[in-house]
């Protein structure tokens, strides 16, 4: 004796094939939106980065522009900190013998995304870049 009702089987083979094209939809619009939020984030670090190029590069133009700004503005062992628009530039005047070093820190900023340059320059003629690094973790406020 067969039983010859297969009036359900239709119907749960579509619900299967319907929960395997919904999981891997769902798996490829996560893929998707992660990969758009990681370019988004990558784009951000980098403006963030240039940011912070753009602030040593303001202070060495400075350097090179007002050379006697060194010696009336900036004081011996203290910071000074200048905020221009998405960076912030700390710069530390030391005596090393007869030659003036600066150490310069910048934190470049935009939207959520942080990066952090620090330079040190020996101030002569010309102007001696000793040291260019990315700093990490980057600093604090």
């Amino acid at each position: 004796m067969h039983v010859r009702n297969h009036q359900g089987q239709a119907l749960v083979l579509a619900l299967i094939v319907m929960m395997i094209l919904f999981f891997l939809t769902v798996s490829i619009l996560d893929i998707g939106v992660n990969y758009y939020v990681t370019s988004y984030n990558q784009i951000d670090k980098a403006q963030a980065y240039y940011n912070a190029d753009a602030g040593i590069e303001r202070i060495l133009a400075k350097i090179a522009g007002e050379p006697e700004w060194i010696t009336n503005d900036l004081y011996l062992n203290q910071n000074s900190r200048f905020n221009y628009e998405g960076v912030t530039v700390t710069v530390q005047k030391q005596m090393d013998f007869e030659d003036t070093i600066l150490y310069i820190t910048s934190v470049g900023y935009h939207n959520q995304a942080k990066q952090s340059l620090q330079a040190s320059v020996k101030v002569s003629d010309p102007v001696q870049i000793m040291l260019w690094s990315e700093m990490y973790p980057v600093l604090p406020d």
